[in-house]
């Protein structure tokens, strides 16, 4: 993390979503049960993953919403379909 402070190290990666989370743990449950036959005894529990899933994105939309708007020293960020795409507009003209 020091290294990323002062500016001798970089991050790479991709933005994830609710598609590609789901199918993460959908493929690391599935890879889980064959390497270890016994947990096929909570297989029933792959039908929770859609909806643990969606509500950990949710949680993670409403912390950077929380945090956006305590760390910008701005207005809430807005959300639209496609993501975030920052601040909202101020009703206040030349300010």
């Amino acid at each position: 993390m020091d290294g990323l402070r002062y500016g001798q190290a970089s991050t790479h990666g991709e933005s994830g979503n609710y598609w590609k989370l789901t199918g993460a743990v959908i493929h690391l449950a599935a890879k889980m049960m064959q390497e270890k036959p016994w947990t096929l005894c909570i297989s029933p529990l792959f039908l929770l993953v859609p909806a643990v899933t969606l509500a950990n994105c949710f949680r993670e939309l409403a912390f950077a919403y929380k945090w956006s708007s305590r760390t910008l020293h701005r207005g809430p960020a807005t959300v639209c379909s496609a993501g975030w795409r920052g601040p909202r507009e101020s009703s206040e003209a030349g300010s």
